[in-house]
């Protein structure tokens, strides 16, 4: 296989799994594929988030995560704070209700996934299973 086919096959993966609600765009609370992946982001850091950071994790451009932020404050899901030393930023934090959602996020993208491999041979769970650690470990070298 080389980077071409892998290519392929990554993009005919993400648009089915799209498709079959994977990556589904609205979940049930409402949230976006972004929105959830910015939840989880937080939940993971101990301490706030800059917009910029957040920008940068998500691949969003700047007016974009303004306007997501501004969603999931008026929602209650997060909250925007100073950052000590820097004037013309501010860090992202979850509020209680936004870390309540943290372990529903994933809810039907883990059934989608559960159906997927539910079809698979133990020895080809393994193998999908290996090879995206192996490529995303790689990816993490470049």
């Amino acid at each position: 296989m080389n980077a071409e086919e892998l290519l392929e096959l990554l993009r005919d993966f993400h648009i089915e799994a799209t498709k079959k609600g994977l990556l589904q765009k609205r979940d049930k609370h409402n949230l976006s594929f972004i929105q959830r992946s910015l939840l989880k982001i937080l939940s993971m850091k101990n301490h706030p988030v800059s917009m910029t950071k957040m920008c940068a994790l998500l691949c969003v451009k700047k007016s974009a995560m303004t306007r997501i932020i501004d969603r999931m404050e008026k929602n209650n899901l997060v909250t925007r704070s100073d950052i000590t030393g820097d004037r013309r930023s501010y860090g992202l934090a979850l509020t209680e209700k936004g870390s309540a959602l943290i372990p529903h996020l994933n809810t039907v993208p883990v059934a989608v996934l559960e159906k997927i491999l539910s079809q698979c041979t133990p020895g080809e769970k393994k193998a999908v299973i290996e090879g995206y650690r192996t490529l995303l470990e790689k990816l993490r070298e470049i």
